[in-house]
């Protein structure tokens, strides 16, 4: 049977698509192949990882996490301050997430920004104690 080349090419297009977007994986299975990574040593191959996982999902706030971290280990203090602040951007509740960013833009020079975060964090972390005092 004859297919002409106009079906054949965008059929093998559709084909290495799916292939290559199957094969991939979600952002969630990269960010484990790169915390196996990071576990072993691997940092340059976690750092690919984490950036997969984060292509895939932008608001992945755990993956943008440990980039920051693997980007520290490489040495790569602007890289890891930038996830690091677009982690805790995503996560304003999350008490760690604004005291790592803080931590990373003090030692930038950014102690205006960083007092922002520390002061987050202090209210999110002061906010169960309030609590438990008026409930007692």
């Amino acid at each position: 049977m004859h297919v002409p080349h106009w079906i054949r090419l965008p059929v093998g297009a559709a084909v290495v698509a799916l292939a290559v977007t199957g094969c991939s994986g979600s952002a969630q299975s990269r960010l484990k192949r790169g915390n196996a990574y990071l576990d072993k040593g691997d940092v340059a191959a976690a750092v690919l990882e984490y950036r997969n996982a984060v292509e895939k999902d932008p608001m992945f706030a755990p993956a943008r996490l440990k980039l920051a971290e693997a980007y520290l280990r490489q040495g790569n203090g602007a890289g890891a301050l930038a996830e690091s602040v677009r982690a805790a951007d995503l996560l304003p509740k999350d008490a760690d997430a604004q005291l790592k960013a803080g931590s990373l833009l003090f030692l930038a020079g950014r102690a205006d920004d960083a007092r922002g975060r520390a002061d987050k964090a202090l209210a999110i972390r002061a906010v169960p104690r309030a609590a438990s005092r008026d409930s007692g």
